[in-house]
């Protein structure tokens, strides 16, 4: 196939999963998690709780990236995510096409897969968890459109990690990040849903 051809192809796969901002639009690229001093993204959250002793409540956030650390001889990008009096913070970086987690192990940085494209429909890869549990992921290609006040979204990637007692999922688009975020939780004893926590795109900024 003809280099030209095959380029314009590929930019056309990685497009159909974009939709424009309302306030800036986003040029096609193969960025599976754009990381950019400056980036944001604006999140709704929706947590339901079918347990009496909680409340249900909507929350609005944003993470921004705000820096670049060296940490354990790489350049980390700090994400913080200010929600209600506390903030998130976790370091990423990218290598490829994957998207690596920074964590501790006995105070010793350690870089955890969180994110990569998937060779096939649907595969699995190791992560690890609090900087010493091995845990295993799956990601998978999906074919329905993702929905969000940011935009409708195709093409997309889930993953998914699962214990007995909840299941995570993170929903990205390339060139634009994390656009929806899933848990579920179960009880340990009877199997029941105890709470859902979901979180989605309002809006976003890459630079």
């Amino acid at each position: 196939m003809n280099k030209n051809i095959y380029f314009i192809v590929i930019i056309a796969l990685f497009s159909s999963c974009l939709s424009p901002n309302e306030s800036q639009i986003i040029e096609p690229n193969n960025e599976l998690f754009p990381l950019s001093v400056g980036n944001t993204w604006s999140y709704k959250e929706l947590f339901v709780s079918y347990d009496t002793s909680y409340t249900s409540y909507e929350e609005n956030y944003t993470t921004t990236v705000m820096s670049i650390e060296e940490i354990g001889g790489f350049d980390w990008y700090k994400l913080e995510s200010p929600k209600d009096g506390w903030t998130k913070t976790r370091f990423l970086m990218t290598e490829n096409d994957s998207i690596y987690e920074l964590q501790y192990n006995r105070n010793f940085p350690i870089r955890a897969l969180s994110y990569l494209i998937p060779k096939e429909k649907e595969e699995e890869f190791r992560s690890i968890m609090g900087g010493d549990v091995i845990i295993k992921k799956t990601v998978y290609s999906l074919d329905t459109t993702i929905i969000t006040s940011a935009g409708n979204f195709n093409n997309c990637l889930m993953f998914e990690y699962t214990s007995p007692d909840w299941i995570e999922r993170e929903i990205l688009a390339f060139g634009v990040g994390i656009i929806e975020k899933q848990m579920i939780g179960f009880s340990f004893i009877t199997g029941e849903k105890t709470f859902s926590r979901t979180e989605k795109l309002t809006s976003y900024k890459i630079n």
